[in-house]
């Protein structure tokens, strides 16, 4: 379908110059906007059929939509998912649209998706950009910064779903890519799909979600058991090998199967952001900074290879048990 979309629009405006209208006829989403992306001809048009009591629905590509959203309408559409990149979880096309009608200074970022020379890490640091700002962060940061504060804000709701957090640095990574790929192909350009975000594998071609492990090891050792009692060596986590959380249902991390537990006398209240900070510094090993509300915490990341953090899993290794 991405070539046979891109030929209809083509094959349009080529007979735009013989006949006074043309009109495109289809119900596929990505007819209208590759039309909108793309230099359309003024007397094209796309027809909409419709069914029982709803009306057709006519729209001029041209002059559909305001020409900030016309230029990145592509990459619009293809990060917040299509027939062939995934969605964000929660995340609306609206949003995106509201994004960058809001951070109009993207466009000129974004432009880059449009650039068929365009270097991989170009495209992976602009569409990181834009995924900061989906997700209400400062766009000269990390992604995984803004993904550690979303987690923060969020982690100690009553109700909370690991999957509303913004995608980890990596995965943003693969996922731009893609992007990248599917607004060439709807361009009309051939891409190496191995390049950008696609992997070949006996069932075809997949999507590499990402090039870093899901977690750390460290952190893949812990568990949230529901164990009725403390924990003791009968039981399932204890007979598995996995040191108990404060996510467990009973213990809350309290019990004796814990790698440096910390008593709650010893906690304290850490709803204040200063405390939050300090515990997860003395929890889990990272570099104290004397000014806490620096947000130099945020330094946790899954990214090995940034030179401005240090990588959770390193830190966890560091750690020593409490006596």
């Amino acid at each position: 379908m991405l070539v046979a979309d891109f030929s209809i629009v083509k094959m349009a405006n080529s007979l735009s110059s013989k006949f006074e209208t043309v009109a495109v006829v289809g119900e596929d989403v990505d007819l209208p906007v590759i039309m909108i992306g793309l230099p359309t001809a003024p007397n094209v048009y796309f027809l909409k059929p419709g069914r029982k009591n709803v009306p057709s629905t006519v729209y001029h590509p041209p002059s559909a939509v305001h020409p900030l959203i016309a230029e990145n309408i592509l990459f619009l559409h293809a990060m917040s998912g299509c027939d062939t990149s995934s969605a964000l979880f929660n995340q609306g096309k609206n949003k995106f649209i509201k994004t960058l009608a809001n951070t109009p200074d993207l466009g000129a970022t974004l432009a880059a998706f449009k650039d068929s020379s365009a270097a991989p890490q170009t495209i992976q640091r602009a569409g990181e950009q834009f995924l900061v700002a989906l997700y209400g962060g400062n766009i000269n940061e990390d992604l995984n910064i803004e993904r550690f504060r979303f987690y923060k804000r969020s982690a100690f709701k009553t109700r909370f779903n690991i999957a509303t957090l913004p995608p980890t640095h990596a995965a943003a990574q693969q996922h731009s890519l893609r992007v990248f790929y599917q607004v060439q192909a709807w361009s009309g350009n051939q891409m190496d799909p191995t390049l950008w975000g696609w992997s070949i594998t006996p069932r075809g071609l997949m999507p590499t979600t990402t090039l870093l492990p899901c977690a750390p090891d460290k952190l893949l050792q812990l568990v949230a058991c529901k164990c009725t009692q403390r924990c003791m060596r009968n039981w399932g986590c204890k007979r598995a090998g996995l040191f108990c959380s404060k996510m467990c249902e009973t213990c809350e991390g309290g019990c004796g199967n814990t790698e440096g537990y910390t008593s709650e006398e010893e906690l304290g209240d850490i709803d204040d952001d200063e405390d939050f900070i300090r515990h997860l510094s003395e929890e889990f090993g990272l570099p104290g900074t004397g000014d806490y509300s620096s947000y130099t915490y945020a330094s946790i990341s899954l990214n090995n290879s940034s030179s401005t953090s240090t990588p959770i899993e390193s830190c966890l290794r560091n750690r020593r048990p409490t006596t």
